[in-house]
């Protein structure tokens, strides 16, 4: 360990601690390092490692084994018996989580998993002696019910005092500038909201903050390595291109066909189905206009095409895999007559937009072909990348954008491997609900696993590789996407690791990237003000709101009070496709919070 990571450790094995360090800076290491002392020193309660996403939780376990197989034990068998990498197989858990109380001592998988274990009794909060939260700044997305959000406020709360886990903390972005001085222009008024959302954040741990400032290091790498200015303040470079609001004869021609398949699937059913689906191609339209304007003409047409192809799979290829909502074994069957009916009339109407949209297609490709081209954004950035490629020798990069979908199309466009999140379950819009582009974890090791090789040099990803994916073959980072946030904007930049990185952004019609620059100042009044905190300082306060809790006292099984709501109305949901009773459009279930 380098000298401020021994440091850090120190700090951590007498209370809770939010650690602030740049990427790169070996956070994951000063973890490994805390587990290794907490397991020599428990025998009966567990370390819990969690990541948000399934990728990084994957690639995290393979860094604490190796470290802690190494460095602790000496033994990477050992080390294997006491690490377990949790994988989620439904509500319930899968047939690896039933192994916790006999084989680990240290679990590594994302945060729903955990809040899943906890609900039904598989674990306690006081069974934990360190709970380790990567990327610990979610936390703070209280308006999404992130899962650390539930860990902290549902469980880490109720439990008591003096059987509470030691909290760790670790994140690169702590403050989000769509939350902390948005639009401040004065750099001491940034400075000022940054160290307020700072004790926020670590109030909502429990913890002191923790950082290493570069003059305190007797390492010269280390000291650059903490350098937060040297990294945010590099100059920020743009590629230029023209683009346009008005949409190719082509791409209109797709969004009118599309639009009016809505209007044909309207009898075949009423109320909140139909309403849902209205909505979801209603969006859908949208995400085509986009990328038409993005991508070009023929991304345009793949995207229809890809619809095509969805809706002619059967209810169970579309699945593919669990759902994390299965029913109950006391109420399953009375919920199979409604999850039948459920199943049968969205296939009704699959079948019927399957037809219209063969029907509006065919008509789309008797009248017109999309140009050959890619769009002046797509061009622009291909040729730009050649030229890296050129004046390089290959060196690597990787392209970030938003949309799903978008990432699959430019990837296919560019000739190269692209990475998105899992796209299943709701909430996830239009390319979620209609399946226009899945992947599995198997996708993501094969996708990374060409690209650190010299089988692919550009990535084209969307955010789930942000967030702590370690490729240190990087050099150059392109934002397709202007980001939305200064944490965006240091998560795609930190994933460029290579010597010189560079940092691209696509700028239209002359825009000299002022957006960008703003988010990059609050960045940097982000680590000014955690370099300047006294960490000294006892822990902030935040007093969570007053939660709710159905508990069964025998087992511990816990479940939140909003938990339950949503339980509650994924079911109601369900069995108002059985015997049409309920009406969801009443004011009690259009709403969870109406409960």
């Amino acid at each position: 360990l380098r000298d401020y990571q021994r440091a850090c450790v120190g700090h951590v094995s007498a209370r809770n601690t939010l650690v602030v360090l740049p990427p790169n800076a070996g956070k994951t290491f000063i973890a490994a390092e805390a587990i290794a002392e907490t397991l020599d020193n428990e025998e009966a309660r567990v370390v819990v490692f969690l990541a948000p996403t399934a990728v990084l939780a994957e690639q995290q376990y393979t860094v604490l084994l190796e470290r802690l197989g190494s460095q602790v034990h000496g033994d990477a068998a050992l080390a294997r018996r006491r690490l377990l990498l949790l994988k989620g197989g439904g509500a319930h858990g899968s047939d690896d989580d039933s192994r916790v109380a006999d084989e680990a001592q240290c679990l590594v998988g994302t945060p729903q998993l955990l809040v899943l274990m906890l609900t039904h009794g598989r674990l306690r909060m006081s069974d934990i002696a360190l709970l380790v939260l990567d990327e610990a700044h979610k936390v703070a997305e209280a308006a999404n019910n992130h899962p650390y959000t539930v860990l902290m406020r549902c469980f880490y709360t109720r439990c008591a005092a003096d059987k509470r886990p030691r909290v760790l903390g670790l994140t690169a972005t702590p403050l989000d500038s769509d939350r902390h001085a948005a639009r401040e222009a004065d750099d001491e008024a940034m400075h000022d909201s940054a160290k307020k959302g700072l004790g926020e954040l670590a109030g909502r741990l429990d913890a002191t903050l923790w950082t290493a400032r570069p003059s305190e290091s007797q390492d010269a790498d280390a000291a650059r390595l903490l350098e937060w200015p040297s990294f945010v303040s590099q100059p920020l470079e743009s590629i230029a291109y023209v683009a346009s609001d008005e949409l190719d004869p082509h791409s209109k021609l797709v969004v009118e066909a599309v639009g009016r398949v809505a209007g044909s699937i309207a009898g075949e059913v009423e109320g909140t189905l139909w309403a849902a689906w209205q909505r979801k191609w209603k969006d859908l339209c949208t995400l085509l206009e986009k990328i038409a304007r993005e991508l070009g003409a023929r991304s345009c047409d793949r995207a229809a095409r890809l619809l095509l192809d969805q809706l002619k799979l059967t209810h169970e290829q579309r699945r593919g895999r669990r759902t994390s909502f299965e029913p109950d074994r006391q109420i399953e069957e009375a919920l199979a007559a409604a999850a039948t009916r459920n199943v049968q009339l969205k296939a009704r109407l699959r079948a019927t937009a399957l037809a219209a949209l063969e029907r509006e297609l065919s008509r789309v490709d008797e009248t017109s072909q999309p140009e050959a081209g890619a769009s002046w954004k797509v061009e622009a950035l291909r040729r730009k990348l050649e030229e890296w490629e050129r004046s390089t020798g290959g060196q690597k990069a990787i392209v970030f954008m938003r949309e799903r979908v978008a990432c699959r199309l430019l990837g296919e466009e560019l000739g190269c491997e692209w990475i998105v999140a899992d796209g299943g379950g709701r909430g996830g819009g239009a390319s979620s609900t209609f399946g226009l582009v899945r992947q599995t974890a198997e996708d993501h090791h094969r996708a990374l696993a060409r690209f650190r090789s010299d089988a692919c040099r550009v990535l084209v990803a969307t955010q789930v590789l942000a967030e702590g994916i370690d490729v240190p073959e990087c050099q150059l980072v392109v934002g397709f996407d202007a980001p939305d946030t200064s944490r965006e904007l240091t998560q795609w930049r930190g994933r460029a690791r290579a010597a010189e990185p560079r940092y691209l952004h696509m700028a239209a019609n002359g825009d000299g990237g002022a957006h960008i620059e703003r988010l990059r100042r609050l960045a940097e009044a982000t680590h000014r003000a955690a370099a300047a905190w006294d960490l000294g300082s006892a822990p902030a306060s935040f007093d969570w709101p007053t939660s709710d809790a159905i508990v069964e006292t025998e087992t511990g099984a816990t479940m939140p009070e909003e938990e339950a709501k949503s339980y509650l109305h994924s079911r109601v949901y369900e069995m108002s496709f059985g015997d049409g009773e309920i009406d969801l459009s009443e004011k009690h279930f259009s709403e969870r919070n109406n409960f």
